[in-house]
């Protein structure tokens, strides 16, 4: 008997972790209790709500916007000296100073777009230089032959309606928002009007880009946070946007190109394939795929944390309608999150990287430590 115990306890001295597992005992790990369902579906309700709010704002701006478009079109018809300086506008600028139904560089767009636009091959536009060249000649810049300002009245008069319809639209729309129930019904019913307004996307004011971003569809906005500074997002961006307007106008192989530069600066670079838009306190960058790939930064001096700029993005989430609860359920939100802001963070790295950038804290506790430390 004692030779069996002797011989257990040499067997337990040779294997050391017998004794520490006797001796301490593993700690219980606390596995955290899962969401219930109904505080994720009143977490989704809050977020819907603040959704909804945004979303109010910006379809007010948007009636605003139109009905100070719409009533300068009925101010155009009794004042003489707009019709002189749109005159001047399209005649020695075509028409790219002031209102964008008279621009001539989107007449090919605007006539293949909507059959119901005045063509602009239907009149005799005049010319300013054509004017001076007259001017010398003859001693007067006037031609019986010309018709521009009956060009304008035309398009003016068509552009009305579209803004009247908008109204209307983006007052249901409107009225929709204010009554949200978070029934399926009203969001096909929003998705729907949209739509309708998105037919003269040309047309639409500035707001409803950041409608058409925000949620339509099931899109989402998400956060990000970065130690980098807004000024070398602005570099980086603006050197990235040199490539692609480089690479656009020299193999001419874009469908579509627009470049508008400000003094030494791009404004927007738009291709098939890019888009970056600088506007004064954020840059808009974006690629065009089948899903919406692009983001937003703009500076932001945290106060909680050490970052200076807050980078949003969009992902399309799907979802379904659950018949038990009667509400619209997203599916797989944060796993498309999280891809998302894992391609968006190495993308601007691979940029930050290659312009030899580092981030710039907002601030540092290098000085209040000692160097022995």
């Amino acid at each position: 008997m004692e030779d069996s115990n002797v011989a257990l306890l040499i067997e337990r001295i040779q294997q050391p972790h017998i004794l520490r597992d006797l001796t301490h005992p593993k700690k219980k790990v606390k596995v955290p209790r899962k969401t219930s369902k109904a505080v994720l579906m009143l977490l989704h309700r809050l977020q819907m709500r603040e959704w909804l709010n945004f979303i109010e704002g910006q379809l007010i701006e948007a009636i605003i916007y139109l009905r100070g478009e719409v009533k300068f079109i009925e101010h155009l018809y009794r004042c003489e000296t707009c019709k002189v300086l749109l005159k001047l506008d399209v005649e020695r600028y075509n028409g790219t100073r002031s209102l964008w139904y008279l621009c001539l560089e989107n007449s090919e767009y605007l006539e293949a777009e909507y059959p119901d636009c005045p063509r602009e091959e239907n009149y005799v536009i005049d010319n300013y230089w054509a004017q001076v060249e007259r001017c010398r000649k003859t001693g007067t810049t006037e031609c019986t032959e010309t018709n521009t300002l009956k060009f304008i009245m035309d398009r003016a008069k068509w552009a009305y309606k579209i803004m009247g319809k908008q109204i209307n639209l983006t007052r249901k729309m409107l009225r929709l928002v204010k009554s949200w129930d978070f029934s399926d019904r009203i969001i096909r019913e929003f998705n729907r009007l949209y739509e309708e307004l998105a037919m003269y996307e040309i047309a639409n004011p500035p707001s409803f880009s950041t409608v058409r971003q925000s949620f339509i569809r099931g899109e989402i906005v998400a956060t990000l946070r970065s130690e980098y500074g807004f000024d070398q997002f602005e570099f980086v961006l603006q050197k990235l946007a040199h490539e692609i307007a480089i690479d656009a106008v020299t193999n001419l192989k874009q469908g579509r190109v627009r470049i508008d530069i400000s003094g030494n600066r791009f404004q927007r670079v738009e291709t098939d394939k890019y888009m970056a838009s600088f506007y004064a306190n954020h840059i808009a960058f974006s690629r065009h795929t089948l899903e919406y790939w692009g983001f937003d930064v703009e500076e932001k001096e945290y106060t909680t944390s050490n970052h200076r700029t807050k980078i949003s993005f969009f992902v399309q989430v799907d979802g379904k309608y659950n018949e038990d609860t009667g509400e619209y359920v997203e599916i797989g939100r944060a796993e498309k999150e999280h891809k998302r802001s894992e391609e968006i963070l190495t993308f601007i790295q691979e940029l930050m990287t290659k312009a030899g950038m580092k981030p710039v804290p907002r601030f540092t506790l290098q000085h209040k430590t000692s160097k022995k430390n």
